[in-house]
């Protein structure tokens, strides 16, 4: 990388958030056994003519290693870019922190939504957002 690469400000803010996809699949004598497991996934896409992106984010709960998929959580988190100038690949630094904002709000959107049922202590543990892959364009 060029030291001499031109610095630029960029920011950005939420400006939708669109539940795609939820499913209760619990039978009615379901008993948990110990603790839940998930599968987490983000993908993130941008319009750079648009200067906006979005992150998908979609969690599965299980209530063992590979047993049926109990709930199904999908979100849509669209962001609105604010930079000096227009961007084609979205900075590691703006995906992370969108990571970060999707997976917390995720958390606590999955936890209203069990609360009350036979997965009220399936709680979505806390994630490191960095943990997830960064500028992987055309992969």
């Amino acid at each position: 990388m060029s030291k001499n690469k031109e610095k630029f400000n960029a920011d950005f803010r939420l400006i939708q958030i669109t539940e795609r996809r939820f499913d209760f699949n619990v039978p009615d004598a379901f008993q948990p056994r110990g603790d839940f497991q998930y599968a987490v996934s983000l993908e993130i896409s941008m319009n750079a003519s648009k200067q906006k992106f979005y992150v998908d984010n979609r969690i599965e709960v299980r209530s063992e290693v590979n047993g049926a998929v109990l709930c199904l959580q999908d979100t849509r988190y669209y962001f609105e870019l604010i930079a000096d100038k227009a961007i084609d690949v979205l900075p590691s630094d703006l995906q992370i922190s969108a990571n970060a904002i999707s997976l917390s709000t995720s958390r606590g959107l999955l936890y209203s939504r069990l609360r009350g049922t036979a997965l009220h202590n399936a709680i979505l543990p806390l994630i490191d957002a960095s943990a997830f892959s960064t500028n992987q364009v055309g992969q």
